[in-house]
């Protein structure tokens, strides 16, 4: 069950990144401003850095299910790692 919600979240983040980078072509500067709404308060910085955990965990899990299991562990890893290392940086300069 826990593999099959992995993979599933897998799945969503592939079709997340695929569409932010067909707008990122068609739109520039739409992407941009999606992009950088993230670090515009302590509150979406944090949501940002949870919701990278939470996918960096789920490569992690549907690894060994995944045709590239070590792209995927390298992924995963490094989704999580970035994550936990940008964890007491402040994500503006505005911010408290």
């Amino acid at each position: 069950m826990i593999d099959s919600l992995a993979i599933g979240v897998v799945l969503v983040t592939a079709m997340f990144l695929f569409a932010l980078g067909i707008a990122a072509l068609l739109a520039p500067e739409r992407a941009r401003r999606f992009l950088l709404g993230f670090a515009g308060s302590v509150a979406r910085h944090v949501l940002e850095m949870s919701l990278r955990v939470l996918v960096g965990a789920a490569f992690l899990l549907a690894a060994p299910r995944m045709a590239f299991t070590d792209v995927f562990r390298l992924f995963g890893g490094a989704g999580i790692g970035a994550s936990l290392r940008t964890r007491y940086r402040r994500p503006c300069a505005s911010c408290p």
